[in-house]
Parts: structure tokens; sequence; C-alpha cells
């Protein structure tokens, strides 16, 4: 799942129908939202990954994002949130709020994303499991 970051000057139709401001929402804002109803974490990381598609390497182009996990993945992680939040289940005040981490931090295998740091060296490496911190905020 992912953190707002993006410096958006075109925006998309996604985002529009959301009335967010992506690069500004604070989690808090987000979470408000999410226990209120206004959103859904579904309709946030449709969002996020509208945004990291249209200008990561298109549109402004800002190369930020070296990996993404699968599309089908997160999307069906954050129906199960969504579903947890519906039925009172929540696991933290960040519950269906999505994150993005640096590539320092190492994520399960499972999800197909290169824990390189940034390094050439590094490339291809493959990481038993998650860091501690994403088992936290999973």
């Amino acid at each position: 799942m992912l953190l707002s970051l993006f410096f958006l000057s075109i925006i998309s139709p996604v985002v529009l129908a959301l009335d967010i401001d992506l690069f500004t929402a604070t989690a808090e804002e987000l979470s408000y939202r999410l226990e209120a109803g206004q959103i859904s974490s579904v309709r946030l990381v449709e969002a996020y990954l509208a945004q990291i598609e249209a200008h990561n390497r298109h549109g402004l182009n800002l190369r930020a994002i070296i990996d993404a996990a699968p599309r089908r993945r997160v999307l069906d992680q954050a129906a199960r949130l969504d579903y947890e939040r519906r039925v009172g289940s929540l696991r933290s005040r960040l519950h269906g709020v999505p994150i993005l981490v640096k590539d320092n931090i190492a994520t399960h295998p499972s999800l197909g994303m290169q824990t390189t740091a940034g390094s050439f060296a590094l490339e291809g490496s493959v990481v038993p499991d998650d860091a501690g911190v994403i088992a936290k905020v999973s």
C-alpha cells in the first residue's frame, strides 16, 4: 500500500472523485475519512496506483517508485481491510491507510519487489521475509 508523496499538477478522474488532495493528505485525515465511511481502502489504493501509473514514468516522470506490489494483490488486501473495518475488527489506527516504503526495507518475496537500497549491487537479491517494521504495519 502507498503513502502520499506525489506533487500532482495533472490530476486523474479517480483522484477528483475522492475529493482528497493525495499530496497533502495525512495518515490521520485518511484514517478519519475511512472511519467516517467517506472513502474505502480500495478507492484509496486505486487512486494512488493511478497517480503512480500516470506520473512515475510518464506525465511528470517523477521516477520515484522503483517497484510496486502486484495491483491485484494490493487491491485484494485493501478489500480485506475494508471488510475488517465493516465488521469492527480494526488492527490499528493506520488500518486501511495505504503506505509506501523505501526499497531499503525488506518486503516478503511473494510481493515480487526488490530490496536494493537503491544500489545496483543488490539488484536481484531476495530477502527471506518482511522487515520487522513491515510486519508491524501489516
